[in-house]
């Protein structure tokens, strides 16, 4: 039986996983006329698409020649898939967006006095500048709203100096966080941890020990002793400087910690989400697709192990999709070990899932399956995809999809303390929000997650 065979499972049905827990379904109640219009468009895009592709396949099964016209009408239907993915995607990010903070706002607790009479002060120095609410003032304040909140000082204020920075509470911390789940696809599947150093430090298990079978009086002789592999993840900083006008904030009765959090969070998210993946690890996170890359037959600890797709800059020929399937695809699932395998997913961007969208298996089934009608994501191959525009396109030699339980794999350090200074000088006229945090990120775990190389070997 092949890994094809093994993992369809009987009748070669195709096994869903709700990896979510529902956590990132959308009631259809709360989308408006317009969206529901627009899903109904796209899922009638998909059937025009997988009929004219199905039709391409036929015409290069029956004359062994690809039809130049008609694989162009695909790729335009399949084009549109995208441009229609992305703008129903755009109004259910808002919807998810809204209903968390929401929640948020429900599930916080009672503020006491002091947090309360911070964040007025907060939001007064933000409009008018410290001439109102002088830095010194604004810190006595924090102190006053951190010992009502029962925080440490020295933790809350790890961004503070005396050039003007100082840290905001945890509210617009939780507004930050939030916006940059739902924007950054990396931070929304990876584990994701505060620290309160420069950087975190912990031991991998390597799972390198081993067992065996005696005798009652044969001789024991000694087995592999586990071992740990010592990781360090460094918060590095990033930063966002986003300008309103004064009279904007003189005039407006914005909120503007809401407005500066949303702002910056969507501007930490595509900065990071770069990182996550292909960063170089100098002065920034150490991205995924970084590390020394192995065939699988020979990986080992701290390497990548990829599975070669068989030709060169691409999964494989539409003649041999035709015929076979995308069963390069089954293989890698198949050498990602079980207990990683049940919260797995498939991240690519979405140019290789454009492509991925016209395999199909032997049986005729197309491997993906779109996710929109019921709130989930999309899947393929029965696993959850995760677009992440970050990842490389296909070429030859090139890591264009990945496959892996990432919460295990990768982890993102979000150092405490968020540090704001407020800039009514460099631009006259304007007033500038300098915002930092620090965060890293790095592999924790390479046995749980492999990759594709689209190459021969």
């Amino acid at each position: 039986m092949t890994y094809h065979e093994r993992l369809l499972g009987t009748a070669g049905r195709l096994e869903r996983k709700d990896n979510n827990g529902g956590g990132d379904r959308v009631d259809p109640g709360v989308l408006n006329a317009e969206t529901k219009k627009a899903i109904d468009g796209f899922m009638r895009t998909i059937e025009e698409f997988k009929s004219k592709n199905d039709e391409h396949l036929k015409e290069i099964g029956k004359k062994k020649v690809d039809d130049v016209v008609l694989r162009e009408h695909v790729d335009r239907i399949n084009g549109s898939i995208d441009t229609l993915k992305e703008g129903i995607e755009k109004d259910m990010l808002e919807v998810k967006r809204q209903l968390a903070l929401s929640k948020a706002a429900n599930d916080k607790p009672e503020e006491a006095p002091e947090v309360k009479e911070y964040s007025a002060k907060w939001q007064e120095h933000m409009r008018k500048g410290s001439d109102f609410i002088s830095k010194r003032e604004l810190r006595e304040y924090e102190e006053k709203a951190a010992k009502a909140m029962n925080l440490d000082m020295k933790a809350l204020s790890a961004g503070s100096d005396t050039d003007g920075g100082y840290t905001v509470l945890p509210n617009f911390d939780q507004t930050l966080r939030i916006v940059q789940v739902l924007v950054s696809p990396v931070r929304s599947v990876a584990q994701v941890q505060t620290i309160g150093n420069y950087s975190t430090k912990f031991a991998a298990d390597m799972n390198n020990a081993s067992a065996g079978w005696v005798g009652e009086t044969d001789p024991r002789t000694a087995t592999n002793t586990p071992q740990l592999a010592d990781i360090e993840i460094i918060a590095n900083e990033m930063y966002a400087f986003p300008f309103t006008t004064q009279q904007m904030l003189d005039d407006s009765y914005i909120n503007v910690e809401s407005w500066l959090a949303e702002k910056v969070a969507i501007a930490f998210a595509q900065k990071e989400g770069n990182a996550f993946v292909v960063g170089d690890g100098v002065k920034k996170p150490r991205g995924f697709l970084t590390y020394p890359t192995v065939v699988e037959s020979s990986w080992a600890w701290g390497k990548i192990g990829y599975v070669p797709t068989g030709a060169a800059g691409d999964f494989t020929t539409q003649t041999a999709t035709a015929g076979t399937g995308g069963d390069v695809f089954f293989d890698i699932i198949a050498n990602l070990k079980y207990p990683y395998r049940q919260n797995a997913r498939w991240t690519a961007n979405r140019r290789t899932v454009a492509r991925m969208r016209k395999i199909k298996t032997q049986y005729a089934d197309y491997l993906w399956v779109p996710g929109l009608q019921n709130g989930q994501a999309d899947t393929f191959a029965g696993y959850p995809l995760t677009e992440m525009e970050d990842m490389p396109d296909l070429a030859a030699n090139s890591l264009s999809v990945a496959f892996g339980d990432w919460k295990q794999a990768y982890l993102i350090a979000d150092r405490v303390g968020v540090r704001v200074l407020r800039d009514p000088f460099t631009v006259k006229g304007y007033v500038g929000f300098y915002t930092t945090k620090r965060v890293g990120g790095g592999v924790q775990n390479f046995e749980a997650f492999k990759v594709l190389k689209s190459s021969v070997s």
